[in-house]
């Protein structure tokens, strides 16, 4: 009964993680080459892996986990079909003696390239070919940590002293949701109402975040409304944000 109870419990806690991740309730998903000799996953968000069929939103860069047998053995070398469209770089890395090459990707334009991996005779080891598409519009939603359910924008209210939690899902022209770990900019055009929680200040006083991740989360400084932004390429999303006492 006591491996059951915590069979059970492992299982809820996977159900819990997974139900805010790209995955879904799964434990991932890797995504065989076309040579079926490696396997490959982006190594965001998702515990063990998320599929490469999901989009790459254009300007925006991810890591790609590459396992098998192969990438075991010895030193392998990445390149790309199309370095207009995708680049890579790669590390191999030996976890407790299980070795996997982890590939820096940056998408460049939209697209379609297919990343190569070869042994260091040269010889072809697997491929996989990887899309990119532009940014055409966002959703943005927002909660107060821990406690709220997300509620959609524009407009968001925050106490002072709580902080709001914000996500974007950012979508191409066929409103297929696109992969993104970095490549948005949140700015904040009010920061003597509100600041996010990691900022910088640029030249026109600004209150801005370089280039990161889907989410990004705020404070109230003083009462009033601050006007927040995301953008990626030439698209933005506004909103505002209420700072209540």
């Amino acid at each position: 009964m006591k491996n059951l109870s915590q069979i059970s419990s492992l299982s809820f806690l996977l159900a819990a993680t997974f139900a805010t991740t790209g995955c879904g309730f799964n434990l991932g998903e890797d995504t065989d080459g076309d040579l079926s000799r490696l396997e490959f996953s982006y190594t965001e968000e998702c515990l063990l892996g998320c599929s490469l069929r999901q989009p790459m939103m254009t300007g925006s860069t991810e890591e790609v986990r590459v396992t098998g047998h192969r990438v075991r053995q010895g030193e392998v070398s990445v390149e790309s079909s199309d370095p207009s469209i995708l680049t890579f770089t790669v590390e191999r890395h030996c976890p407790e003696q299980k070795c996997e090459a982890l590939v820096d990707v940056t998408a460049h334009a939209s697209g379609a390239a297919q990343l190569v991996v070869r042994d260091l005779d040269g010889d072809l080891v697997d491929r996989i070919t990887l899309e990119v598409h532009d940014p055409a519009s966002f959703d943005v939603e927002a909660r107060i940590v821990p406690e709220d359910d997300f509620v959609a924008a524009p407009e968001f209210s925050v106490p002072l002293g709580e902080t709001l939690f914000m996500q974007a899902a950012v979508f191409d022209a066929d409103g297929e949701r696109l992969r993104v770990s970095s490549g948005l900019l949140w700015t904040i055009e009010t920061p003597e109402v509100a600041r996010f929680n990691e900022w910088e200040a640029d030249p026109a006083g600004k209150d801005f975040v370089n280039p990161d991740d889907d989410d990004m989360s705020l404070e109230g400084i003083i009462e009033g409304v601050a006007t927040v932004a995301v953008s990626a390429g030439s698209i933005d999303e506004r909103f505002t944000v209420e700072v209540t006492n």
